[in-house]
């Protein structure tokens, strides 16, 4: 985990990756600007990795919350979703959607 991103990443032996949310600037973890960019870069890891990863596990070590009113978690999803929305989606030979 660096100061840019809030998210731990770690994989063991059996290819699982634990992703440990954890803002050390807050008291709880929020869906803030650091919570999107920390989620979106462990996105792109995960799908670069993908090959080597047969799970993944996501925890929290703080309790998680957002702002009352939600306006800046709404505003950072929907700035994830553009920033996502032009990555194809990788589909299976069976044709269903692959998850990492």
């Amino acid at each position: 985990m660096s100061a840019e991103n809030m998210i731990r990443w770690e994989q063991d032996g059996d290819g699982v990756v634990v992703l440990t949310v954890d803002d050390p600037t807050q008291s709880a973890n929020t869906m803030n600007e650091l919570y999107v960019s920390s989620m979106g870069a462990t996105l792109d890891r995960l799908e670069a990795e993908r090959d080597g990863i047969t799970g993944v596990v996501l925890t929290s070590a703080r309790s998680l919350g957002s702002r009352d009113d939600g306006t800046e978690m709404i505003s950072s999803r929907s700035r994830l979703d553009a920033s996502t929305s032009s990555k194809p989606k990788n589909r299976s030979s069976s044709g269903a959607s692959a998850s990492v």
